[in-house]
């Protein structure tokens, strides 16, 4: 990941953190740490995605996408995760509810 970017994810973490900080404290629970490392993982992808399709528009991004890969495969891995889900539910399922009994 270019440098860029992981100061972009780094700065957007932090401040997912302090939301997530902020309203434990106000809702008086337990910070999770879980949730936090969750949040440090969920601000990468945000970023390095937001990264990925304004490459498509702006010819510049392109030189902040070395390193990406991985999210260039779990990014196909989810499209093609949802169209599976898609064909089976709205074609395979889909005829079966209307079928005649």
């Amino acid at each position: 990941m270019s440098r860029a970017l992981l100061i972009c994810s780094c700065i957007l973490a932090l401040g997912m953190i302090a939301v997530y900080r902020v309203r434990c404290f106000k809702l008086k629970e337990p910070f999770d740490y879980e949730v936090m490392i969750g949040t440090i993982f969920q601000a990468s992808g945000l970023v390095g995605g937001f990264a990925l399709v304004t490459s498509v528009f702006v010819e510049e991004m392109k030189q902040y996408l070395v390193g990406l890969d991985l999210y260039v495969f779990v990014g196909g891995l989810s499209v093609f995760a949802v169209s599976v889900h898609g064909f089976y539910k709205g074609a395979l399922q889909g005829l079966r509810r209307g079928a005649p009994e």
